[in-house]
């Protein structure tokens, strides 16, 4: 089967603050239904959520400014569609590779990986270029 090649949109910019995984839902659910894939968007927005949540905590816990100690961190979200799914791409500039762990089950966090994965069925994955790193996943239609 040919793969169907990738259109990807500009990116949009986000501060990197305790709202913009909420922000990033939104934006991924607009798409999705002036794309015509309003159907995935339970499962897109649960997975855009969750890499957006997990870049605001990396860039909080490599954020060494303090209060008023600089300019906010941002990261980027970006789309790419194929007729029949969505790729979602955060970017950030964070130290480290993702990683998914096993919390203890009374921990309040830690699993937004491993939800991810479930939700995409594998297919997600991360790369770096020097100057931060993109985690991305794709949902389709089967």
């Amino acid at each position: 089967m040919p793969v169907t090649p990738l259109h990807r949109e500009r990116g949009t910019v986000l501060g990197a603050i305790r709202d913009t995984p909420r922000t990033c839902r939104a934006i991924v659910t607009a798409a999705l239904h002036a794309h015509g894939l309003a159907d995935l968007a339970d499962d897109a927005c649960l997975v855009a959520g969750e890499l957006a949540a997990n870049a605001v905590a990396a860039l909080s816990a490599a954020d060494d400014g303090g209060p008023g100690g600089g300019p906010v961190p941002v990261i980027v979200l970006v789309l790419g569609w194929r007729p029949t799914g969505i790729r979602i791409e955060i970017w950030d500039t964070a130290p480290g590779e993702p990683q998914m762990r096993e919390p203890d089950w009374q921990a309040e966090s830690g699993r937004g990986l491993r939800i991810v994965n479930d939700v995409t069925r594998g297919r997600w994955g991360f790369r770096s270029d020097g100057t931060g790193k993109c985690v991305w996943a794709e949902i389709g239609r089967p």
